[in-house]
């Protein structure tokens, strides 16, 4: 795909459920139609660095895109990434806006930055928001950011990965939009959860700030 190009998913009831295993590298695409996704095939990555150490931030649009997935817990999915170096030490991110969509995925590790507007994303095994460690980023603790703007993140299972899981993670919840938690829930000390809101629901208990 080209910088800036626009992909229409074209998917029919019926038809064999799309890959989505791909490595988006210092591009902005937007994604935009209706398809159900088999995540086993692989890792979607955004602003992920190629073998040659290339430059490689990058950003993901989802637009008006409806992404239905069934849950397999094969821990396999979006991977948004953070601050990355090799030996020529090259910035790398990746950023992963939502709107107006309705996405399914089967695992989120977000390194990088997350914008959700008037959106529902559903993460069906493991939830990762949390920069890269300071082992990857020459003692520099990286920091991963994901926005709630009129929208609601589902949770199956965050999987023993708390906000802030060995990085900075922040997340950022307006009035209007709601973090529900199936299963566990948390934040670690590394972690921050801005509630504009009471918009909280862990285990069937909402939480009020």
């Amino acid at each position: 795909a080209l910088n800036g190009e626009t992909i229409e998913l074209l998917w029919n009831e019926g038809d064999n459920a799309i890959a989505m295993a791909a490595a988006l590298n210092g591009k902005t695409i937007t994604v935009t139609g209706d398809a159900n996704v088999d995540w086993s095939k692989g890792f979607l990555f955004v602003g992920r660095g190629d073998a040659q150490g290339n430059n490689a931030d990058a950003t993901l649009i989802f637009d008006n895109a409806n992404l239905t997935s069934e849950p397999a817990n094969n821990g396999i999915g979006l991977n948004v990434s953070g601050y990355e170096i090799d030996k020529e030490i090259i910035n790398r991110t990746g950023k992963v806006i939502m709107n107006n969509s309705n996405i399914v995925v089967e695992y989120l590790l977000n390194a990088g930055n997350i914008e959700l507007n008037n959106t529902t994303l559903k993460v069906n095994d493991g939830f990762r928001i949390s920069g890269r460690t300071a082992e990857e980023t020459q003692d520099v603790i990286g920091t991963a950011t994901i926005d709630l703007v009129n929208s609601t993140v589902i949770v199956d299972n965050m999987n023993g990965m708390p906000i802030g899981y060995k990085g900075i993670g922040i997340m950022n919840i307006d009035e209007n939009s709601t973090l529900q938690c199936l299963r566990d829930y948390g934040v670690d000390p590394n972690g921050t959860m801005n509630i504009a809101g009471t918009v909280i629901i862990a285990e069937g208990k909402k939480l009020t700030n």
